[in-house]
């Protein structure tokens, strides 16, 4: 039950996580539930970033290796 409205809320997940809902007041979290979406947030974001980077490695490899040979075959 809603604590403000005491109607009757449903079960949503939130990154495998179930938080209840009011359709009147918003999302409600027992304890420990929020660090555990965030947490599972940041280790999505953290492999994100590390898959980037390695992106960002690969195509400035790239990119320097294309470089490199034109500029040894225009000198």
């Amino acid at each position: 039950m809603c604590p403000i409205c005491g109607e009757r809320m449903h079960i949503e997940k939130i990154k495998n996580i179930p938080a209840d809902v009011c359709e009147e007041h918003g999302l409600w979290l027992d304890k420990g539930e929020f660090m555990k979406i965030t947490r599972r947030i940041r280790t999505k974001l953290n492999m994100e970033r590390a898959q980037a980077v390695r992106q960002a490695k690969t195509d400035g490899k790239v990119s320097g290796n294309i470089f490199g040979m034109w500029s040894f075959l225009m000198d």
